[in-house]
């Protein structure tokens, strides 16, 4: 019993917590890189290694911070809890400090998880440093992140900003040679490959044969409109080429801004959720008498609240930062009208959240 009980213990405080922060740690287009599938032995390795430090971390975080616990106590109770003659004592310890700090523990698993490879990504580390790599090289060379690389960026333009990529594919049949040149819009992976290219995906695509004399023949049209997906199957070589322009300074500092305020969000929802005994507010202490449900309300109204220190609009369509003062000068053309309707809707939006998140908090409490 005790050792079974003792494994289940590893399981929950060591590996479940490597296993969340992997599993967020790999997103997006370096989601194929955590594949539970894999080996169980290399699983168990690459979970247990992060999960033991992110376990040493919270509880430090949880014992210098939130609560004091007597770490000899505490692996004591949770080894020996069918001994002890005292079950109310137990039980109490299991609910006042046991669940609590594994609260604490997932929940910090998940946002270490999300955040550390988003800060890789946007300080450019996994760039700089191999090591900080991600597998997925496709992503580098299609994205033209590959130009960040230290042994590319003496070829990098200076002062430009990466806008797409053009490639041009040359694919081999028994009887001819094929070209397809066009957009990189997406690319696809294989089945439980994070390296191995699948397919791609072109926008304004030309099709081509290599003449006699090695020189290209289009042979075939299509409009913007159309994707042609070419599979890496019979690929011979694939050429791409970076397409830049001149980025404004203001756009810069727009989205420096919102990446550090979302950062700033996600260190806040640990004051909101978990009582940290250093604040010795009388407020903050009272405040964690409300129930759960209580706190994630108020923290929702908080950054509805914090929103307007940011008081820009971000168009997803064309990925450009407006001013709310855009609001205020006058209409010129059309797409400055859609502009400021586009921000006031914004502005609407974010008010209505707040009246109700206010009256939810008014009435329910």
């Amino acid at each position: 019993m005790s050792i079974s009980f003792s494994f289940v213990f590893i399981v929950i405080l060591i590996l479940l917590p490597g296993l969340i922060f992997r599993r967020l740690f790999f997103y997006g287009e370096f989601s194929k890189q955590f594949n539970p599938k894999r080996n169980i032995f290399n699983l168990i390795i690459l979970s247990a290694i992060p999960g033991f430090f992110i376990s040493l971390i919270s509880f430090f975080i949880y014992d210098t911070f939130i609560r004091d616990v007597d770490f000899n106590e505490f692996i004591n109770v949770i080894n020996n809890y069918a001994k002890f003659s005292d079950h109310n004592y137990v039980k109490k310890y299991l609910y006042d400090i046991v669940l609590p700090f594994l609260s604490f523990l997932f929940t910090f698993s998940l946002v270490i998880g999300m955040t550390l490879s988003r800060l890789i990504r946007f300080f450019g580390f996994d760039t700089k440093f191999k090591l900080l790599r991600f597998k997925n090289q496709w992503f580098y060379l299609f994205s033209g992140e590959a130009m960040k690389f230290k042994k590319l960026e003496t070829v990098k333009p200076l002062n430009k900003k990466y806008v797409f990529t053009k490639a041009e594919i040359l694919i081999h049949t028994p009887i001819i040679h094929y070209i397809y040149s066009g957009v990189v819009l997406d690319y696809e992976l294989k089945e439980n490959a994070c390296n191995e290219l699948d397919k791609i995906i072109l926008g304004n695509a030309k099709k081509y044969i290599l003449n006699n004399h090695g020189k290209k023949v289009r042979i075939r049209p299509y409009n913007e409109k159309n994707l042609l997906i070419v599979s890496k199957d019979n690929t011979l070589s694939i050429d791409v080429m970076y397409i830049y322009e001149t980025v404004e300074k203001r756009k810069k500092n727009y989205e420096f801004r919102e990446n550090i305020f979302n950062i700033f969000l996600i260190l806040i929802f640990f004051i909101f959720l978990f009582k940290f005994d250093s604040i010795k507010s009388p407020i903050y202490q009272q405040f964690f008498n409300h129930g759960l449900i209580y706190r994630i309300l108020i923290y929702l109204f908080v950054i509805q609240l914090l929103y307007f220190f940011l008081p820009y609009f971000k168009d997803p369509d064309k990925n450009e930062y407006y001013p709310y003062s855009t609001y205020l000068l006058k209409a010129k053309t059309p797409e400055e009208k859609k502009i400021k309707t586009k921000i006031l809707f914004e502005i609407l939006i974010r008010l209505l959240i707040l009246f109700l998140l206010g009256m939810a908090i008014y009435f329910l409490f």
